[in-house]
């Protein structure tokens, strides 16, 4: 199992739009790519504030590969993120895999 990872930090006084924009993408992705496995939206907690987490599990990389080239391909996705540019802190944004090992 491998898991795309994406954070992001929110822009000083945006929390509300970017938490608001965040659950909209996340409905949206679900929603329009009919994933094997829902795309997930978390708000960090503990350590530094004000940060957004995306998960999203795969059972390979062969598969995430191909979701998330689909993802980009998407005109409607591709809308959405314009929409919230200014949501966040430039440069903020990690993309991350993760690989379970047993």
């Amino acid at each position: 199992m491998v898991r795309f990872q994406r954070t992001a930090s929110v822009a000083r006084g945006r929390g509300p739009e970017a938490l608001t924009w965040a659950n909209e993408v996340t409905a949206y992705v679900n929603k329009s790519q009919k994933p094997p496995n829902p795309l997930h939206a978390w708000v960090q907690r503990y350590g530094q504030t004000g940060v957004i987490v995306w998960t999203w599990d795969f059972d390979g990389v062969a598969v995430l590969d191909q979701q998330l080239e689909r993802l980009l391909a998407d005109s409607g996705n591709q809308e959405m993120i314009r929409k919230a540019a200014d949501y966040f802190v430039e440069g903020s944004i990690v993309d991350q895999m993760l690989v379970m090992r047993t």
